[in-house]
C-alpha cells in the first residue's frame, strides 16, 4: 500500500510545514555525541548539549576544504527500540551549503538554522585555520507540522573529506506535543 513505506509517510508529515497552523509541540534533544576520526585535518572540535534544547559547536580545520561529502539519516524509534529510517540522503556537503540540493525540505531546514546561529560558510571551501562556531542551535516546533506524532527521533550526521571519514554526530531526542 502506498501509506506503507515510512519514507512516504515522512515526506506526507513533512508536507505540513507549508500550512500555517499553530505549533504546540516540544522538541527535546536527549542525546547529542560527536565523533571525530580524522584528527590530521580537524585541529580542534568542541561540543556541549546545554539542557534539552540548544547545542553548541566549534571546530578548527588544518586546511582548506574545497568539497566533502555528506550523509545524513533521520530515524524514527519505536516503542520497541527499532529504528524505523524515514529520510536519508548522500550528497555533495558543498552543494547543501549553498542550498541547491532540492532532496527535502528538512535539509533546508537544518541548514537556515545552521546559518541563523554560526558563521559556517554558505559555500565552500570551508577555511582552514579559522574558528567556526555554532552557537545555540535549536530544532524548533515551528519547523514541524502541527499534527506531527509524539515520537523518538534520531539524527545521524557522517561528514567525509578526500574519501576519508572525518566525523559523525549523533542526535537522539523526543518530539512531544
Amino acid at each position: 500500500m502506498y501509506l506503507n513505506n515510512p519514507l512516504r509517510i515522512f515526506f506526507i508529515l513533512w508536507a505540513g510545514l507549508q500550512i500555517e497552523a499553530k505549533r504546540d509541540l516540544t522538541i527535546e534533544i536527549n542525546q547529542f555525541i560527536t565523533n571525530v576520526t580524522d584528527w590530521q585535518l580537524v585541529k580542534t572540535a568542541n561540543y556541549y548539549l546545554y539542557g534539552t534544547k540548544t547545542i553548541f559547536v566549534d571546530f578548527v580545520l588544518s586546511r582548506n576544504v574545497n568539497n566533502f561529502q555528506l550523509k545524513v539519516s533521520v530515524d524514527m524509534i519505536r516503542k520497541d527500540n527499532r529504528h524505523m529510517n524515514v529520510f536519508k540522503i548522500d550528497t555533495s556537503g558543498c552543494e547543501a551549503l549553498k542550498g541547491t540540493h532540492d532532496k527535502m525540505n528538512l535539509m533546508r531546514v537544518v541548514f537556515r538554522e545552521i546559518f541563523r546561529v554560526s558563521n559556517i560558510p554558505k559555500k565552500c571551501p570551508i577555511i582552514g585555520n579559522q574558528k567556526y562556531v555554532i552557537n545555540n542551535y535549536t530544532l524548533r516546533g515551528t519547523d514541524f507540522p502541527s499534527f506531527f506524532p509524539n515520537l523518538e527521533f534520531q539524527i545521524k550526521i557522517e561528514f567525509t573529506v578526500d574519501n576519508i571519514p572525518t566525523a559523525t554526530a549523533i542526535i537522539k531526542g523526543t518530539i512531544r506535543k
